[in-house]
């Protein structure tokens, strides 16, 4: 039944993330800026997670110096880099082939674990990560020259996202092996939104009829 239930959340989450595009494409269409956008998805997110768990008692958000270091590198490289790498890439490339390569995450994933976290590489891991990497240089059409030239900022920016999700990814997993994941959430997209904030510029005016 527990294993259900993640599988259903899995769904949920992948459901909800295949909007984000779709709000960040309307919301920059109407003059906010890409920045603004991704400092109110991480700020207003963060406020909301810290109501509620003080609400519920404030023991949860203890940080110890240590615990504190380890949030400024979690909010500086997962969050705030990533929600800038990755927004620049729907931007440049387009929804879907941002998506895709933002999924090279798993490979840095594992790349990380075994420097940081000491797991083993297994032949069945490097296999199905090698598939995964040829799937999305498919996809963004690295293997073509032409495609390269005409838009590789956007496969770029999109490899960044990979790369800073993947962070973000083994940050969460040894965040929480002291804290809550509801903690973990709130102190690293707080963070991120700090680190945001002094990126932010007025919205561009809309068009005079």
């Amino acid at each position: 039944m527990r294993r259900l239930g993640g599988y259903t959340l899995v769904l949920v989450a992948a459901g909800l993330w295949a909007t984000l595009g779709l709000f960040y494409k309307g919301l920059a269409a109407s003059g906010l800026p890409l920045l603004t956008i991704v400092f109110f998805r991480a700020g207003i997110a963060a406020l909301v997670l810290f109501l509620v768990l003080l609400w519920r008692g404030r023991s949860s958000l203890r940080l110890t110096r240590n615990d504190a270091l380890f949030f400024l590198a979690f909010g500086l490289i997962g969050v705030a880099a990533f929600y800038i790498v990755y927004i620049h890439a729907i931007d440049w490339a387009g929804m879907g082939v941002a998506a895709v390569l933002m999924y090279t995450a798993p490979v840095w994933v594992s790349l990380y674990s075994m420097l940081f976290l000491g797991e083993r590489w297994t032949l069945r891991r490097g296999g199905v990560l090698f598939l995964a990497f040829v799937g999305c240089v498919l996809v963004g059409r690295s293997y073509d020259p032409a495609g390269i030239r005409l838009n590789g900022p956007g496969i770029l920016a999109g490899l960044g996202a990979g790369l800073t999700y993947g962070a973000y990814t083994v940050f969460s997993k040894v965040a929480q092996r002291r804290h809550t994941a509801w903690a973990t959430l709130a102190w690293a997209l707080g963070i991120g939104a700090l680190f945001l904030l002094p990126l932010q510029s007025p919205p561009r005016p809309s068009p005079v009829p």
